[in-house]
């Protein structure tokens, strides 16, 4: 009988009842009394109990279930109810970390690398500064240069012609007469006059070339070294933007790192934390009850041991039965009326006898089709909140009753079901028509048609039928109430053994086979994994002689830098003591010589500015001629200059070297300053950049060797061996072709469990009993069971566990009534028993020894209750206690020797138990 018509037939015997109950008592059974009732509308209905207060557990991480606490039991906040898989994570964490400490190495390579190009960048900087610099001192110093030695000697050539000019254009008058007179030739006189003009342009020359001097450079000179100078500046300006945008981009590509790094050392941090989350346990006192899984192409399967489950997916539910609720659909048509608030009332299916009160606590506000009712009607789910406590109450039972959603009113009704096509029967047998209202399945209100106090028939009354059957005898027997179902046996020590890669199946040994620990069960093909184990090894040794030849070309490029910084340092030593020279004062004895020379130079000027004075003298009487005496002034004149040259000379040597020299040396000390510094940190940057990429490939070799060993452990355990001692058998896992053990061809998941290795020392039974017959069941009854190939022989077993809540049977179809799971603990024990075999079960619930019973087929019942008929065809009321499948006991109203009528014939309006 399906679930759905056995909560139709639940609610028949409720109606039942109260419309007994509605019947007149004293009268005639089958006449009813019209009279005023209080009415109350109700609308029936079926649904399940759930806990009001329960917490969903769900997945930290994707992962295999490993462990899993029974279901259906009760358990303590903070107890451990599932152990997640860690491989992957474990996997997970290495590779992360090791990618972690690779980012790490190139972040510090380019931070490395960075450090000492952005140095390179600010020695050129450096440089264009310092050139810079030289480009614009050159530039003031040529733009107010005056050449006071050439201004020197042109001032002084300049006096020495005027003075010539002078007494040549005195004796030009004298020379004028002399032509006139004859004394001298007109020639003579023109060759005068030639020299005077002569002497007056280059006067006029000297006049221009001491302008020119006092102006200093000219315009084109000047020009070009502007054009030097702001060449220089705009190199420098240009060295200046290369560093900031340098600054800034290397600022960027270092943030990318950092986020990378920082994420690879979150995924480290996130896998520590899943790997602490690995073990699940309540947040709270309740019962499991674990979640079903999509399988693909298959639908909905409970989680158990192996099961793959993903971040967030919901492993379990923890139910507290403290505080419990209804959840129910109704059609959409039955909601009118029916409010937050409304009271029902309820029966257990498995205990349809007592009812208990809830309230509607939510009216949903979605309406949606059952895929698994035909009628396409659209319903919408409830929720009531129980208002008793009951340790009878059990997550997932099924639950029929009514809810009441009108305040009770007195108006005039009659039975339901004495109404037929708008008539009812008078006591006197006449046919009324009436006209109804409202109904509630018990009762329908009368509008029209019967008033207070008349009578209708209830029934019709019908003739007795002749009851038939054989005669037999009252016997005693044992009897014994059982619950029998079918179950499996399984063995209390497992060893499972599953897949270590994916991969093809080449043999397998037979299921039942009983092997050693170490004994080879499963052969899975290698030939993928050896190939990618050949890749590997020879990844890593081309890693390995990379990592040599780095070694080696560390130890040339560092030699080869050494030396470059040995020259480097050699001339900045030189550069050194250059600039010194030109910045420290002369030696002495250099100073010597230059004063000697300042003072020879003044003893000779001093000789010759004498020797002039008497020349003049004696030009004046004429005694030496204006030639020797122009002659002798330009001596003077030569060693004037001669000795203010070596009086300049001697100051510079005094205060150093010159402006420009010591510009030069600096500039040139400050270069060889910078490169050989530049060579020594470029030294320390190689070294320390050969050790990062040394350590890096390290790493990577680290990694290689760590895969190449997770691949041969692989490949070893692509032979799958025997855990422990036991029997061989192996699973059902969904496949493409629907759920079936696995066979060799078959391609199976890395981490699949293919079977197990069972110890047959110790065994228990899983079954599922029907939760009608939940009632009927206690921890510690005793349990019989047969085996498939030998009904005959009964095996002892004890009920050891019951769970905790209902849930739907394996059809998966949900009107065929909710199970409950129980474990039974085998006493017996027989080298007949295997694992995974189905056996007969039967729990002895109640037993009763040397029993008078009857077969059922002879027991009668009615609403006195129950009778047998003797050979007589007399009636006799018995008294009953349990029964098995085939008989009753009965407690009063026969005794053995006894005879009675066995026959499944029964009296109209009568009906068996």
């Amino acid at each position: 009988m399906s679930r759905y018509y056995k909560n139709i037939f639940v609610i028949i015997i409720l109606i039942s009842v109260f419309s007994f109950l509605s019947c007149g008592s004293g009268e005639d059974s089958n006449v009813y009394k019209v009279k005023k009732t209080d009415f109350t509308s109700f609308t029936p209905f079926v649904g399940e109990l759930y806990s009001v207060d329960e917490q969903v557990i769900s997945s930290p991480f994707d992962s295999k279930i490993i462990w899993m606490k029974t279901e259906g039991v009760e358990v303590d906040s903070g107890e451990i109810v599932v152990r997640l898989d860690t491989e992957e994570i474990n996997a997970s964490i290495q590779s992360y970390k090791l990618e972690m400490e690779m980012a790490q190495k190139d972040l510090e390579i380019f931070d490395r690398s960075s450090a000492f190009e952005r140095r390179f960048k600010e020695r050129d900087l450096k440089r264009k500064e310092i050139s810079l610099q030289s480009a614009k001192e050159k530039y003031e110093y040529e733009k107010d240069y005056v050449d006071s030695t050439n201004l020197l000697k042109y001032s002084m050539n300049r006096e020495v012609l005027q003075d010539e000019i002078q007494k040549l254009q005195e004796s030009m008058k004298e020379y004028e007469k002399f032509s006139k007179k004859g004394f001298i030739s007109k020639d003579e006189y023109l060759q005068y006059q030639f020299d005077l003009e002569t002497k007056k342009k280059e006067i006029k020359r000297l006049d221009n070339n001491i302008t020119i001097n006092k102006r200093g450079r000219s315009e084109v000179d000047i020009m070009q070294v502007k054009k030097q100078y702001e060449d220089a500046l705009k190199s420098y300006e240009q060295a200046k933007e290369a560093l900031d945008t340098f600054d800034e981009k290397k600022k960027i590509e270092r943030e990318n790192m950092t986020t990378e790094l920082k994420e690879k050392k979150d995924k480290v941090e996130h896998y520590r934390q899943q790997a602490q989350n690995s073990v699940i346990k309540a947040n709270r006192d309740g019962v499991i009850i674990y979640n079903k899984t999509l399988k693909s192409g298959i639908g909905f399967e409970k989680l158990t041991v192996g099961s793959d489950i993903y971040e967030g997916d919901g492993i379990l539910t923890i139910s507290d039965r403290k505080n419990m609720g209804i959840k129910l659909d109704l059609y959409e048509f039955d909601l009118k009326g029916i409010q937050k608030g409304d009271h029902l009332e309820f029966a257990l299916d498995s205990d349809p006898e007592n009812f208990y009160n809830a309230v509607i606590s939510r009216v949903g506000n979605i309406a949606y089709y059952n895929e698994n009712d035909s009628r396409k009607v659209k319903k919408v789910q409830l929720k009531a909140k129980v208002q008793e406590d009951r340790t009878s109450f059990k997550v997932g039972m099924t639950v029929s009753g009514m809810i009441f959603h009108d305040t009770p009113e007195s108006i005039i009704t009659v039975p339901t079901y004495c109404i037929k096509d708008s008539y009812v029967k008078l006591t006197s047998g006449k046919k009324r028509k009436v006209k109804t209202g409202r109904s509630n399945y018990f009762d329908t209100e009368i509008l029209d048609g019967l008033k207070e106090g008349d009578r209708i028939l209830l029934s019709e009354k019908k003739e007795s039928e002749n009851i038939s059957g054989e005669p037999i005898k009252v016997k005693k027997k044992d009897i014994r109430l059982s619950v029998k179902e079918t179950g499996i046996l399984e063995a209390v020590e497992r060893t499972e053994f599953k897949s270590p890669a994916r991969a093809k199946v080449l043999s397998m040994i037979d299921e039942g086979s009983e092997v050693k620990k170490g004994d080879v069960i499963v052969n899975l093909e290698k030939k993928d994994y050896e190939e990618e184990k050949q890749k590997i090894e020879a990844d890593l040794a081309l890693k390995k002689e990379e990592l040599q030849m780095l070694e080696k070309g560390r130890d040339n490029e560092i030699f080869k830098k050494e030396q470059e910084i040995r020259l480097r340092e050699i001339d900045y030593e030189i550069a050194k003591m250059e600039y010194e020279k030109t910045i420290s004062p002369p030696p002495e004895r250099e100073l010597k010589t230059l004063e000697l020379d300042y003072e020879i130079s003044g003893k000779k000027l001093e000789n010759i500015e004498k020797e002039v004075k008497i020349n003049e003298e004696m030009n004046k009487k004429g005694y030496v001629s204006d030639d020797t005496l122009r002659q002798l002034k330009n001596s003077y004149y030569t060693a004037k200059i001669n000795h203010i040259v070596n009086g300049r000379r001697l100051d510079s040597r005094k205060q150093g070297s010159g402006k420009t020299e010591k510009m030069l040396a600096e500039n040139d000390f400050k270069y060889k300053k910078l490169d050989y510094e530049m060579a020594s940190q470029e030294l320390e940057n190689q070294k320390a950049l050969y050790s990062l990429r040394m350590e890096k490939l390290k790493l990577q070799i680290k990694r290689l060797e760590k895969r190449l060993q997770d691949y041969k452990d692989i490949i070893d355990d692509m032979d799958i061996k025997a855990g422990d001692d036991g029997v061989v058998g192996y699973i059902e896992r969904w496949t493409n072709s629907g759920r079936r053990k696995t066979e060799v061809g078959d391609e199976v998941w890395n981490g699949a469990v293919i079977g197990n290795v069972a110890r047959v020392s110790s065994f228990i039974i899983k079954a599922r009993i029907p939760e009608t017959e939940y009632t009927l069941l206690e921890k510690g009854q005793k349990v019989f069971f047969t085996l498939p190939a030998d009904k005959e022989k009964k095996y002892e077993g004890v009920l050891d566990d019951i769970s905790l809540f209902a849930q739907d049977n394996d059809s998966g179809n949900p009107n065929e009534g909710k199970v409950f799971d129980v474990i039974i603990t085998v006493i017996s024990s027989s080298k007949k028993f295997q694992p995974n075999i189905s056996v007969n079960i039967e729990i002895v619930v109640k037993e009763s020894k040397d029993a008078v019973y009857v077969p059922k087929s002879a027991l009668y019942a009615d609403k006195d209750g129950n009778y047998v008929i003797t050979p007589s065809e007399n009636k006799k009321r018995v008294k009953t206690g349990i029964s098995d499948s085939e008989d009753i006991e009965v407690l009063e109203g026969l005794k053995e020797g006894d005879t009675v009528l066995d026959s499944s014939l029964k009296k109209t309006g009568e009906k068996d138990d």
